[in-house]
């Protein structure tokens, strides 16, 4: 059913606010340790949450007109690259003393998001060709993309509470 996956998104954006909120100190936007916690909570909403809701819009029966679903499809995908470029953003301005792109998890997650960005922008900029095999190529890369998500999250090393955000992950990949 479609509101099990809702409550499902909506459990684990809970829980990762949740993670980096109480366990890791809190939020803040100052390039203290407490920015890179906007990190995964920007990374949920916009890669997991927003994205995975704009590649179902068309196989969930709404009584919208195709439009509406273009429009809303559209949206979800403008918002999901904006909250995703906000989220490496919080990652890389950290006074974290890590070097940036040391971890595999860095190098998976910042082609994710540089192929998210781009794919979105070629789709949205070019004019479409009704052709099926255009649909094909873009349907291919939301698929693909979403799974690269989800391989660059299994590959983060936060060794923090790791039964909890063990817990998260198997929900992600629910």
């Amino acid at each position: 059913k479609i509101w099990a996956c809702g409550m499902f998104e909506h459990l684990c954006l809970m829980f990762v606010c949740l993670w980096s909120g109480i366990w890791r100190g809190g939020f803040a936007w100052d390039k203290s340790f407490l920015q890179f916690n906007w990190h995964p909570v920007l990374m949920v909403t916009s890669l997991v949450m927003l994205y995975g809701n704009a590649m179902v819009l068309y196989r969930v029966p709404l009584k919208w007109s195709r439009w509406w679903c273009k429009l809303t499809h559209a949206g979800l995908l403008f918002v999901a690259v904006l909250l995703s470029v906000l989220g490496v953003y919080a990652a890389f301005h950290t006074a974290n003393n890590i070097p940036h792109l040391y971890l595999l998890h860095s190098w998976t997650g910042t082609s994710t998001v540089a192929l998210f960005t781009l794919q979105v922008y070629i789709n949205y900029s070019m004019k479409h060709n009704k052709n099926k095999y255009f649909h094909f190529s873009k349907t291919f890369y939301l698929i693909a993309i979403f799974f690269k998500t989800c391989i660059s999250y299994l590959y983060s090393n936060n060794s923090l509470k790791k039964n909890f955000t063990n817990s998260t992950g198997v929900l992600l990949v629910i």
